[in-house]
């Protein structure tokens, strides 16, 4: 007589052919063992079933925010803030050409030097007039002729502010204020200010967008590319300021920092596209 049990309950088997009895305590350790088994696999059953209706109340959630964004229409709305940046760039390159211009005038140095003339001009002056007022109040013949010799090398030292030329000087000068004037007139007609004005409009209206993108992680992504949007404008803003001010001297290499923030602003813009519709225009 032999038994064996099977492998996965445990449950009391005989050898076939061995003669082994199956006893009435055989058989209720093996009904308690199934039943045992059936209680856990019903249990198990229960769980499933709980997360099952999880999952299909989560996948009908899932299925209304898709349509949600679905509606949003992103790619449209991604290709006009596209556009807007475009835009943007090209009026950076034609600020950055007329900015060159400006730079190769020297004009600082030129009018640093016409500044210095005409403070010495203006100190001779003064000390020319000081110097008649005492010579007057006397009014004695020695002193008269002394100060008379002190004429002479007044106009000796006046001769040599002649050879200065600082009547032509000063008159490039003026001249070249002129044009200069001129040149500034003409960066006002190009409206800067009311087309930087829509320019920030759209970037607003952008930012009211990419708002909806918070799920999915969108909001923080697009909120890269809306930091990006508000450095830009903020330079541009600068940008036109210090453009009036010109005496800066200093325009190109800001007018640069604002093209590197561009480039930045627009590889991300591209990287958000890639990663929301595959790169689709």
């Amino acid at each position: 007589m032999s038994s064996t049990t099977t492998t996965r309950l445990d449950l009391f088997k005989p050898v076939p052919g061995s003669s082994e009895p199956f006893r009435a305590t055989d058989h209720n350790s093996n009904m308690d063992k199934i039943d045992a088994q059936a209680v856990t696999v019903d249990g198990r059953l229960d769980v499933a079933e709980s997360e099952i209706d999880a999952l299909q109340t989560e996948d009908i959630s899932l299925d209304g925010r898709l349509d949600v964004l679905e509606g949003q229409t992103l790619n449209t709305r991604l290709t006009t803030a596209e556009t807007d940046i475009t835009n943007l760039e090209a009026e950076d390159v034609s600020l950055d050409g007329r900015l060159d211009v400006l730079e190769g005038q020297t004009l600082n140095t030129r009018l640093t030097t016409a500044e210095t003339d005409i403070t010495n001009l203006e100190s001779a002056d003064v000390s020319l007039d000081g110097r008649l007022d005492v010579i007057e109040g006397y009014g004695l013949d020695p002193r008269v002729t002394a100060a008379e010799s002190d004429i002479v090398t007044l106009d000796g030292r006046v001769d040599t502010y002649d050879t200065y030329n600082l009547n032509t000087r000063l008159g490039t000068a003026e001249s070249d204020i002129v044009t200069l004037d001129g040149r500034v007139d003409t960066y006002d007609t190009y409206n800067l200010n009311t087309r930087l004005g829509t320019a920030e409009s759209d970037i607003v209206t952008l930012d009211g967008r990419v708002d909806t993108y918070d799920t999915y992680n969108l909001n923080t992504r697009l909120g890269t590319a809306e930091t990006e949007i508000d450095t830009l404008q903020s330079d541009v803003i600068t940008l036109d300021g210090r453009l009036d001010t010109y005496d800066t001297y200093n325009l190109n290499s800001r007018v640069g920092t604002l093209e590197t923030v561009d480039t930045g602003y627009g590889n991300r813009i591209t990287a958000l596209e890639t990663s929301i519709d595959g790169g689709t225009p």
